[in-house]
């Protein structure tokens, strides 16, 4: 795997990994580091579910529940609202308070992506929401924030809006994403970025290191 255009050397956090390392941790075995012809293919995702953990690199991620909410119209004016709710724990292992960022909508797929939210890179079956997700952090004197604070866990919700005719899944299938510090160039400032991989030889495409399997329950927003 070629580190994307613009990119430095993979590190982990926040030492430099050594080049055989990278090789061997992207899917390239030994005979191939040596000259050889064979390669060990890439791991497959992770597969895992509710109480799970996820190491991201830049976040440690407890899959808690997903839920499908109805909220009542406040008037005869107005439309039930439909809603299915992604709960997770999350703890921010970097240095430094960041977003918590936005999924990227149904049905597209992301190239690139900086914050936790984006890192949810889709899901099976999508979720029928023509607004997409919004991201929010649940303090603990029961707030809205938009920030994960470095070593402090937090409850993160992400939260989508049914279409009208949409059906409820009895399931949903996360396909998760991960981070890697990667030094800039020219600047070799290292930061936290998506982990990808060459989709071709003209583009990169994220990784998806783990799928998290999380039955839709009834609940209450």
């Amino acid at each position: 795997m070629t580190s994307p255009p613009g990119g430095g050397s993979r590190k982990k956090r926040p030492v430099l990994v050594p080049v055989i390392a990278v090789l061997l941790a992207t899917g390239m075995g030994a005979t191939a580091v040596l000259g050889g012809l064979d390669q060990v293919p890439d791991p497959p995702p992770a597969a895992l579910g509710p109480g799970d953990t996820l190491d991201q690199g830049q976040f440690a991620t407890q899959f808690v529940e997903s839920k499908f909410v109805a909220v009542p119209p406040p008037n005869r004016f107005t439309k039930e609202k439909r809603l299915i709710d992604l709960v997770f724990k999350v703890t921010n292992l970097g240095e430094k308070t960041v977003q918590v960022g936005s999924p990227p909508a149904p049905g597209r797929r992301p190239s690139f992506f900086t914050f936790f939210g984006g890192s949810v890179l889709r899901t099976e079956p999508e979720i029928e929401s023509r607004s997409g997700g919004t991201a929010m952090v649940l303090t603990r004197g029961g707030t809205e924030s938009r920030q994960l604070h470095p070593g402090v866990p937090a409850t993160v919700v992400l939260r989508y809006e049914l279409d009208q005719k949409a059906r409820v899944p009895d399931k949903l299938v996360l396909h998760m994403g991960s981070f890697e510090m990667q030094e800039r160039f020219p600047s070799k400032v290292a930061e936290w970025t998506s982990l990808m991989e060459e989709a071709d030889q003209k583009s990169y495409a994220p990784v998806v290191v783990a799928k998290v399997t999380l039955p839709v329950e009834r609940g209450e927003a």
